[in-house]
C-alpha cells in the first residue's frame, strides 16, 4: 500500500479498524469520514493540531484526497483538486 511507505498515519488510516488489529482496508474509492481520520490519527500518535496539516500532505503524497476519495478527489500537478463527476 502506497500510504504505508509515506507514514505510519498513511499505513493505518486506510484500515477498516485503525487499531493495529487486521480488519481489512477501506476502500480508497470513497472518502475515509473524520472521525476514523481522528482515530488513526491518535492510534499513530499525530497531534490534534497536525491532524489537517498530515492528511493534506499524505494526500498529496497519494495524489488524491483522503477526505472526498480516489474517484472524485484527484489532485493536479499545481496541489488543487480536479473533480470528476
Amino acid at each position: 500500500m502506497q500510504g504505508k511507505e509515506y507514514s505510519h498515519f498513511g499505513e493505518i488510516v486506510f484500515h477498516k479498524q485503525p487499531d493495529r488489529v487486521w480488519h481489512g482496508y477501506l476502500d480508497p474509492r470513497q472518502a475515509i469520514p473524520r472521525d476514523h481520520i481522528e482515530k488513526a490519527a491518535e492510534e499513530a500518535g499525530v497531534s490534534t493540531n497536525k491532524i489537517d496539516e498530515t492528511v493534506q500532505s499524505l494526500s498529496a503524497h497519494m495524489g488524491w484526497d483522503i477526505t472526498i476519495g480516489s474517484e472524485q478527489g484527484i489532485i493536479n500537478n499545481e496541489g488543487s483538486e480536479d473533480s470528476e463527476q
